[in-house]
């Protein structure tokens, strides 16, 4: 517990005591790791992931953009806002699943990492996985489908969908990712989840053959 301050009408000072409720947040990690030694991304800003710790779905990009540097959290401009979409069109809240990214740095000009920063970061993001074994990961876009496919990840499923800046750009990669968001949700129906599904207001695909398919439309 801790005290605020309160000006009342007669000017005085009236101190009030104020309770701060700690935040559950996900475990930040240490810039000085073993991994992170070396790395050509290790003098740039890092943004960690965001998300409960026992959520079942999980969102992995390829990693933060300018706008999430300044808020320190993953996918909180404007690809965020179309994430954010996607979630809600499939009947989840954002605030119960797990976005994160392959590499955790900001990269000048939101250029791609280099290999040796996937390299370091894929076995952060293993041990995230590991630790939190969620029930589906959608990846989004072929930077962090690349990575994380080829790393064998031992997943109850994989779906890698359009990334959502992809989407913003070009109207072919808008159609498919609304196409995608529909699979999602189907996978979801079937799926035994923990989380509350709200109602979808999507009408479900009845056929679902794209997991583990390619994707086309990357990141910026």
């Amino acid at each position: 517990q801790t005290f605020g301050v309160q000006r009342c009408p007669t000017h005085l000072l009236i101190v009030m005591p104020i309770t701060i409720r700690p935040i559950k947040r996900t475990m930040m990690p240490n810039k000085n790791a073993t991994a992170c030694n070396g790395c050509p991304l290790y003098d740039r800003p890092m943004v960690w992931s965001d998300g409960p710790r026992d959520a079942e779905v999980m969102f992995i990009g390829r990693n933060p953009g300018d706008v999430e540097i300044r808020t320190g959290r993953p996918f909180t401009g404007p690809a965020g806002i179309r994430l954010d979409k996607v979630i809600g069109d499939v009947g989840l809240d954002r605030s119960r699943v797990y976005v994160t990214n392959v590499v955790k740095c900001h990269t000048e000009e939101n250029k791609n990492p280099p290999q040796d920063a996937y390299r370091r970061c894929i076995t952060r993001l293993k041990a995230e996985t590991l630790r939190m074994k969620p029930k589906l990961v959608v990846v989004l876009g072929r930077d962090a489908e690349k990575y994380v496919i080829a790393s064998q990840f031992k997943f109850q499923k994989v779906l890698p969908i359009v990334h959502p800046s992809a989407a913003l750009r070009m109207p072919i990669f808008e159609a498919r990712l609304r196409m995608q968001t529909q699979a999602l949700g189907a996978i979801l129906d079937r799926m035994s989840l923990h989380v509350p599904i709200i109602s979808n207001p999507l009408k479900r695909a009845r056929k679902i053959n794209v997991l583990f398919s390619p994707v086309e439309g990357g990141n910026p």
